[in-house]
């Protein structure tokens, strides 16, 4: 199960998305909801979380602020933003942000559920490949230490054939 923050200042539309959507059904469980990104910058250096689902204005900090901070962090956390705007800068801002998606209000469920579907698989392949690249990582180590045993034991038969040979 995929860990999702969700942060909107409208409190009608934070309770609508975290209820009116089957969260779990696609592989996700809310595990907070903020009204303001600021809230959503302390809570995601504290635990974990997989995806923000972010409003991109807000009073304190704005959902761009909170994908930017994500991203000078290297916070591994996927930020999809939402807005009333259809402005091309939002968008353009989204994108140096690395912000996977950018949904424009007013919000239509299956659009979200049919994106959290993609997001969801996007990070299940990310899950398989850091677990293999963790058992190769692994297998290396392994490696590694062998190979010392083995210059150990070359070293000691070395010394052991010089002092043989010295008597």
């Amino acid at each position: 199960m995929n860990n999702l923050v969700i942060a909107e200042d409208e409190k009608n539309i934070r309770e609508g998305l975290s209820r009116f959507i089957n969260w779990a059904d696609i592989g996700f469980k809310v595990v907070m909801k903020f009204e303001d990104g600021e809230d959503v910058i302390d809570y995601i250096n504290a635990m974990s979380v997989d995806v923000v689902l972010c409003d991109i204005r807000m009073n304190k900090k704005s959902g761009l602020e909170v994908a930017k901070y994500i991203y000078e962090n290297s916070i591994n956390v996927k930020v999809v933003l939402m807005s009333g705007y259809q402005e091309f800068e939002y968008a353009k801002k989204a994108l140096e942000y690395n912000v996977i998606s950018y949904i424009v209000k007013p919000i239509e469920m299956d659009e979200i559920k049919d994106k959290f579907i993609k997001i969801k698989k996007d990070l299940d392949s990310l899950k398989i490949i850091n677990e293999k690249m963790q058992q190769e990582k692994k297998r290396a180590m392994e490696a590694q230490q062998d190979f010392s045993v083995l210059i150990d034991l070359q070293s000691h038969f070395i010394e052991s054939f010089l002092h043989f040979d010295k008597q």
